[in-house]
C-alpha cells in the first residue's frame, strides 16, 4: 500500500475561516471611517452656516451704519423697515453734495435706493438671507442721537437657529450743517 496518497500536503495559504474573519474586520473597520467621515462632514457644513450667516449680517451693518455716520440733520425717515437720510458725499453722481440714501427691508430683499443689495430668506436657496431688519430711533427728532440697527439672519430649511446682529449709530453730524 502506498501511503503517499493519503498524506496530507503542506499548503501555504489561509483557511476560508481565516479570510472570512479578515474581511470581518476590515468590513468592521470601514464603517468606523465612513460614520467619522460623515460627522466631520456635518460639522464642518455646520460651521460653514454659522461662518456665513455672520458675513450677512456683520457685512449688512457695517454697510449701512457707514453711511448713517455721514448722515445730516436734513428730514431723516425712520420706519421699523426703512430708512432714509441725506448723507455728507465727497462725489456722487448726480453732482448733490448731500444725495438721498434709502434703505427699506421688503421681506424677500434689502434694497439701497431701490436697488437689491441682499437677499432675504428664500425657500429654495441654501444660503443665508436676512429673515427680519429692524430700524429704532433714541429718540423722535429728525435726526435722532442714535439708531439701532437690527438684523436676523437665517438660512431656509437649515435646522440651525436664526443668529441676530445689532449695533447702535451715532450720528456725529448731528448740527454741522445747522
Amino acid at each position: 500500500m502506498n501511503f503517499k496518497v493519503f498524506q496530507r500536503r503542506n499548503s501555504s495559504g489561509f483557511t476560508l475561516i481565516e479570510l472570512m474573519m479578515a474581511m470581518l474586520i476590515f468590513s468592521i473597520l470601514i464603517v468606523i471611517c465612513a460614520q467619522l467621515f460623515q460627522q466631520a462632514r456635518m460639522a464642518w457644513s455646520t460651521g460653514q452656516a454659522k461662518v456665513d450667516k455672520g458675513m450677512v449680517g456683520r457685512s449688512v451693518l457695517d454697510c449701512i451704519a457707514r453711511e448713517l455716520r455721514q448722515a445730516i440733520d436734513s428730514n431723516m425717515t425712520i420706519t421699523a423697515t426703512s430708512i432714509e437720510f441725506r448723507k455728507i458725499s465727497a462725489v456722487d453722481v448726480s453732482g448733490d453734495p448731500f444725495p438721498l440714501v434709502k434703505y427699506s427691508f421688503t421681506g424677500a430683499m434689502l434694497e439701497r435706493n431701490s436697488e437689491p443689495i441682499c437677499p432675504g430668506v428664500v425657500d429654495a436657496a441654501p444660503t443665508p438671507g436676512i429673515q427680519s431688519m429692524e430700524f429704532s430711533p433714541s429718540d423722535s427728532s429728525s435726526l435722532p442721537k442714535s439708531v439701532d440697527i437690527r438684523v436676523t439672519v437665517a438660512t431656509d430649511g437649515s435646522s440651525d437657529p436664526p443668529v441676530t446682529f445689532q449695533t447702535r449709530v451715532w450720528f456725529p453730524n448731528k448740527y454741522r450743517f445747522d
